[in-house]
């Protein structure tokens, strides 16, 4: 189970582009063994309350984020709330593996109080996330086939022996930088 938390307006551009990507993965038959589910969530409240029905190991947030400079945490924001990771601590489970699809999540030059140390605070193990803005087209797409590895790969390499999530992303990175 993956669920996909999104918080975009209605008339943001770049609403539906994992959603999208997501969808043209689904279509040719690529996450047959996942179970993705994607959840429009317009505040923190609604945030907290489907992590908290979530029982899977992998959360993406797709939205919009951004760091507080050097002085400020980082935040997501989740409908108009500017949702700061380090506090939902003891208010919300997070699952141990964390994607962000979000700009900004772990800046450089900035201060160390961002999106995915906050989250690594929260609970989570594994944390990808951003050090600059990004663009929704690619971050979509990458999300996706990360998704495909997941979904294919995975599976493979568990019936010969155990594998990490570390050698999981790992290897993703080689074979997208080799495609790119």
């Amino acid at each position: 189970d993956i669920l996909v938390l999104r918080s975009f307006g209605d008339k943001d551009p770049i609403k539906d582009h994992l959603k999208t990507a997501i969808e043209i993965f689904d279509k040719n038959k690529s996450y047959e063994n996942l179970n993705i589910n994607i959840v429009d969530v317009q505040c923190e409240d609604e945030l907290i309350n489907q992590l908290n029905a979530f029982t899977g190991l992998i959360v993406i947030f797709d939205c919009h984020g951004n760091h507080g400079g050097e002085d400020e945490s980082g935040w997501l924001n989740i409908g108009k709330d500017k949702v700061n990771t380090w506090e939902l601590a003891n208010k919300c489970r997070i699952p141990p593996i964390v994607i962000l699809s979000a700009c900004s999540t772990h800046a450089i030059d900035r201060s160390h109080a961002s999106v995915a140390n906050g989250l690594f605070r929260s609970g989570a193990l594994s944390v990808i996330s951003t050090y600059a803005p990004i663009g929704a087209l690619h971050a979509g797409t990458f999300v996706a086939r990360l998704l495909y590895r997941v979904s294919a790969f995975v599976p493979l390499i568990i019936k010969a022996r155990p594998i990490t999530w570390r050698e999981v992303v790992s290897g993703f990175l080689k074979m997208s930088y080799a495609t790119d």
